[in-house]
């Protein structure tokens, strides 16, 4: 299984609470693929409306650190979370960034 860390808000292995989500707009995750796992699921807890998922909320911006290399694509989006998808067999880290849209860009949505 591929290892999450929660850089912020979380910590560690324990993504940001409700609460916690509420209240940033980005949410940092490092992940480090060290087992050939096809799929990761990231929790981020914006409780996304049918209308933000299908406007493609979170945004998600995926950076390799060091000599990682692959493809990581989002497979899924659910209100709480999403469903990455990779073609990397094992090794590499990734950062991914998830970005909440302001409100006064999708006020009926977040």
């Amino acid at each position: 299984m591929s290892t999450i860390n929660y850089i912020y808000p979380g910590s560690g292995t324990v993504p940001a609470t409700g609460p916690q989500a509420s209240e940033c707009s980005r949410q940092v995750v490092q992940v480090l693929l060290d087992t050939p796992d096809t799929i990761f699921v990231v929790t981020h807890n914006y409780n996304f409306n049918t209308l933000a998922l299908a406007r493609l909320c979170p945004h998600v911006i995926i950076t390799p650190e060091g000599a990682a290399s692959g493809v990581l694509g989002i497979q899924a989006r659910v209100a709480n979370e999403i469903d990455v998808a990779c073609a990397i067999t094992t090794g590499g880290t990734f950062e991914l960034m998830l970005d909440r849209p302001h409100s006064i860009l999708m006020p009926s949505s977040v």
